[in-house]
């Protein structure tokens, strides 16, 4: 049976440490993606872009790098609504 996921590692990063399975799309993985989470409450939005890839018994491990370069702030600058 071929495999329909591989395992996204996050090195680095709001997410470093953290796993989670992700759908080839056709074929492949993704070489760079927007994963969400939460910053002093507020969903952000963070990019990773692919690096090093590892397969063991048949099932691939892609390693993500964070770009903060194009990623929300990783930490909260000023109160809700500060910005309008």
């Amino acid at each position: 049976m071929t495999e329909k996921t591989y395992t996204a590692l996050y090195l680095d990063g709001p997410l470093a440490g953290q796993t989670e399975d992700r759908a080839f799309i056709d074929g492949q993985f993704d070489s760079r993606f927007p994963a969400l989470g939460a910053v002093g409450g507020l969903e952000s939005t963070f990019w990773y872009e692919a690096g090093d890839t590892e397969e063991v018994d048949g099932h691939l491990t892609v390693k993500y790098s964070f770009d903060a370069a194009d990623s929300d702030p990783t930490v909260r600058t000023g109160g809700v609504g500060d910005d309008h």
